[in-house]
């Protein structure tokens, strides 16, 4: 049934046929019910429950509204659902391919000042595929409780956020901001990406000591699947599909690649689909809801009859409370999709004057400080797995100087972008 999410999806892109819709809905549903319960009681679950509880009350206020707007704001982050339960292959594709064992081999060819760049870029690179996965396969064949490598590969991960819908709020970032062509998101963003990279390098110490423990050198490395999942990704993107499904249709054929079409290891693709819905299921279900909810906020009328003081219109005002409001929310532990769902209807009306590519740059510079700062994110739970530091250790210990270095970047270029280009 997960494969068959995924070609709805490709053909709801291309034909927009309600049916679809409906049959993907129903689809999902049924693939979440039996996670309802372990949703229920997760803190995730309580911040759906809380969403849930405004929208009904929009939509009781509202009263304006068809059931094929509901459909279609339930289908707003529908490619997001698909997009995180299979980037669980390209773990799969990575630990079948033996990249841990290039991994540890490529750091000790070079000197100890050299290996937190080397690594740097290559947790960059694996964050392509494996997302916040990077911290638990890194992070499993690398020196435990070392805050440097921690460090650097939680970085690692959300500097490819920057160029890349490598993780849901990038994903649900994009399709929000669709009018926005790849090309002007990375050539926006690309500054802050470099800016943070060579930031990620020197903030800390440089040297990162790394002993040989690998009992694995005989390994051979198998690149075809990564080769394959490149080439389809690229083929997808031709045929103008949006990059999250292009990226999960690569993640399928690389994994068929990996496992050679062997028809014991292809059954086992059910189970391996099975298990990341369950362990995903709360944000799955948490992105659909933030769809109606968005929609049910946008289209209200109580929202439009607001009238905000001309001065948050202010690119100087509207960029450093958005980060602020992202920074302060996610300490306290809440989650970052559930800030903007609600701040992001809200703030419409007064960044009509500001370019959606700025905009688009600023959540997401708000969404990345959150994920680094937030005790209770994803980030934060994978580096602590991985690492083997405390989740207290993980978070704003961690990251806090480097947080306030991207914060006040990010404001910098973004005010000179908007007044001067």
């Amino acid at each position: 049934m997960v494969i068959t999410l995924l070609i709805l999806s490709t053909l709801i892109n291309y034909t927009h046929i309600v049916f679809f819709e409906a049959i993907f809905l129903l689809i999902l549903v049924l693939l979440l019910i039996p996670n309802i319960k372990k949703i229920y009681k997760s803190k995730t679950g309580m911040i759906i429950f809380f969403q849930l509880i405004v929208t009904t009350f929009f939509l009781i206020y509202n009263k304006n509204y068809q059931i094929n707007e509901i459909l279609n704001s339930l289908m707003m982050f529908s490619n997001i659902a698909v997009f995180l339960i299979f980037m669980t292959l390209f773990l799969l594709i990575f630990k079948a391919s033996h990249l841990d064992v290039y991994i540890v081999n490529s750091l000790l060819r070079y000197k100890e000042k050299y290996r937190k760049l080397v690594l740097l870029i290559m947790a960059c690179l694996g964050s392509i595929g494996l997302s916040f996965g990077t911290n638990i396969v890194f992070g499993s064949i690398l020196p435990q409780k070392n805050k440097n490598i921690a460090a650097t590969l939680s970085r690692a991960i959300v500097l490819t956020m920057l160029l890349l819908p490598t993780t849901g709020s990038v994903a649900a970032l994009m399709i929000v901001y669709s009018k926005l062509n790849f090309t002007q998101i990375v050539f926006t963003t690309f500054p802050i990406f470099l800016f943070s990279f060579i930031l990620a390098y020197f903030i800390d110490s440089i040297y990162i000591k790394i002993q040989d423990t690998s009992n694995n050198e005989c390994l051979r490395i198998s690149w075809s699947p990564i080769f394959v999942s490149i080439l389809v990704f690229f083929i997808c993107i031709l045929l103008k599909l949006p990059i999250i499904l292009a990226m999960s249709w690569s993640a399928l054929f690389g994994f068929m690649i990996s496992v050679k079409y062997k028809k014991v290891l292809l059954k086992k693709l059910g189970v391996v689909f099975l298990r990341s819905i369950n362990r995903i299921s709360p944000e799955i279900l948490l992105f659909i809801i933030t769809g109606l909810l968005i929609w049910s906020i946008s289209n209200s009328d109580l929202i439009h009859g607001l009238h905000l003081s001309p001065i948050l219109a202010q690119p100087y005002i509207i960029i450093p409370l958005t980060l602020t409001v992202m920074i302060v929310t996610s300490l306290i532990g809440l989650h970052p999709m559930m800030v903007f769902s609600f701040f992001y209807p809200l703030s419409l009306s007064i960044t009509q004057n500001i370019p959606d590519y700025i905009m688009y740059s600023c959540w997401l510079i708000g969404f990345i400080l959150s994920l680094l700062l937030s005790p209770v994110s994803v980030l934060t739970a994978t580096s602590s797995f991985g690492s083997g530091l405390s989740i207290a250790q993980s978070c704003y210990p961690l990251h806090w100087k480097y947080v306030g270095y991207m914060y006040l970047f990010t404001i910098l270029y973004l005010l000179i972008l908007f007044y001067i280009f």
